[in-house]
């Protein structure tokens, strides 16, 4: 798991952090769940979220570990004029 940490850090580390920053709102969540007992339309109010500071960090985390494999000489720009509609 530390190897892991290591890794996504040396990858990306602005994508990392945010992913460990979400991941630890949604553990402050998971304890918020357990104190109150308020209800919307049947769900827990704060499973939304949660599932929001889950899903995130997945994707970061699979940016950051898949961004170095991005060819190097290629600009944002250049890529979305090779996109546009003539």
């Amino acid at each position: 798991m530390r190897w892991l940490i290591t890794e996504l850090s040396r990858r990306d580390k602005v994508l990392a952090s945010t992913g460990f920053l979400i991941a630890a709102q949604g553990f402050v969540l998971l304890e918020l769940m357990s104190f109150d007992d308020q209800v919307i339309l049947g769900v827990d109010r704060w499973l939304k979220p949660f599932k929001f500071c889950v899903s995130v960090p997945i994707f970061l985390w699979t940016v950051a570990w898949l961004m170095p494999h991005l060819p190097a000489g290629r600009s944002l720009r250049a890529t979305l004029r090779w996109n546009e509609a003539p």
